[in-house]
């Protein structure tokens, strides 16, 4: 194995590898806009989000994972848009990931494997100093992530990622594989 190479195993659902067939804007009955996906802690803690969120939901489709947080599926609850999706929690992860250009979320590590994977962007709000924070200062890095300490940290984030989405994409420093062959082969 080459030096300048690292091999490391994450679990990844068989959806993230194989991706799918059915197509999910159809699925999920989304116009052309762009999409974002928030994805919460269990809390579905997200700083300022009730001051980005009635911007955002005119400019984009968005999925909000909000787990626990009775008080941020109350406030999502008032909106009668065909823009928002919301869930406690969704089991095919995977097909948010592939719709959602940004993911706004903590830098938890399987969070951050998953969107990685997919080769998204991340705006981080907020992290649990530690292996998050390094895993933020790491993709911040590669210029695939920006973190937002306030409203408009996040506006200008999201207009980065949005207006270089083309260029970015097209070289995404970061390539993660499916090594189960590779560790297979070495059992």
């Amino acid at each position: 194995m080459r030096p300048d190479k690292i091999l490391l195993g994450v679990p990844l659902r068989e959806g993230f590898i194989r991706g799918g067939s059915v197509d999910l804007r159809k699925k999920f009955s989304l116009d052309e806009k762009p999409c974002l996906l928030f994805v919460s802690s269990l809390r579905g803690n997200f700083p300022f989000f009730k001051e980005v969120f009635p911007v955002l939901l005119d400019k984009f489709n968005i999925f909000v994972i909000y787990g626990k947080n009775k008080v941020l599926k109350e406030y999502l609850s008032r909106f009668r848009s065909n823009s928002l999706r919301m869930f406690t929690s969704y089991s095919q992860m995977w097909e948010l990931f592939t719709l959602s250009s940004i993911v706004i979320t903590k830098p938890g590590g399987l969070t951050v494997f998953e969107g990685a994977y997919k080769k998204k962007f991340f705006i981080f709000t907020h992290y649990i100093p530690g292996q998050e924070k390094e895993n933020m200062d790491l993709l911040i890095k590669y210029g695939v992530a920006r973190y937002a300490a306030n409203k408009d940290d996040f506006m200008a984030a999201v207009k980065y990622f949005q207006e270089d989405r083309d260029k970015l994409s097209l070289n995404y420093p970061l390539e993660l594989k499916d090594i189960r062959n590779t560790l297979s082969s070495l059992i």
